[in-house]
């Protein structure tokens, strides 16, 4: 429309890992594709998020027909700021115009730690000797992608051990013959030894 503004952006999703501790930047860029002036823009953005700020100022002067404008944000963790994803939306508007950035921002660590898990099931808990599950599988994904992060079978004593996981949450899954699956969350904490329990129902057949 000749008559009015279109204001688009690029990209118009933001995602991105951040370093606690670590400060970042992320842009995205306003294009006026439409045929007039946008007129100052108003931007808002979470201020309950506060390692989230503005890296340019609050009001965007008026973009011109066929401009853009370049809005910077400033990532700034705490090196204490849970590892978990975070997600929200910007603005940036006027009476007459506006649009909306979707962002997912996923705090991160380079701390790592291990993980023991420890299978167990009926029998365990009512057998004499309390025997756990031998060579159950257990797989560790990351719980926002699935991504399988690390696979391994339970030993003898019916433990599986996972070194050097980054620090953060995880989605941990146990399978057995003749068992029904686990399925529970953890987080692997800095420097020490997490450990997890993964109960796996025995399939009683009559």
């Amino acid at each position: 429309d000749v008559c009015s503004s279109d204001l688009v952006a690029n990209p118009g999703y933001l995602t991105s890992g951040m370093l606690v501790g670590q400060q970042a930047v992320v842009s995205f860029d306003i294009l006026n594709t439409g045929g007039a002036s946008s007129g100052d823009l108003t931007v808002n953005w979470p201020t309950n998020l506060t390692w989230l700020a503005l890296g340019c100022p609050a009001t965007i002067p008026s973009i011109p027909a066929g401009g853009k404008v370049t809005v910077t944000l400033r990532l700034n963790p705490s090196a204490d700021l849970p590892l978990t994803l975070y997600t929200g939306n910007l603005a940036a508007f006027n009476g007459n115009a506006g649009l909306s950035v979707q962002f997912q921002f996923r705090a991160v660590s380079t701390a790592t730690g291990d993980l023991q898990v420890k299978a167990t099931d009926d029998y365990t808990y009512y057998v004499a000797g309390e025997p756990t599950v031998t060579n159950a599988i257990i797989i560790v994904r990351d719980p926002f992608t699935s991504a399988v992060i690390a696979q391994t079978n339970t030993d003898a004593d019916g433990f599986a051990y996972f070194a050097a996981l980054l620090a953060g949450p995880y989605t941990v899954e146990g399978t057995a013959p003749k068992h029904n699956q686990f399925r529970g969350s953890i987080s692997v904490a800095p420097g020490a030894v997490t450990s997890l329990e993964a109960f796996l129902p025995r399939q009683l057949v009559t």
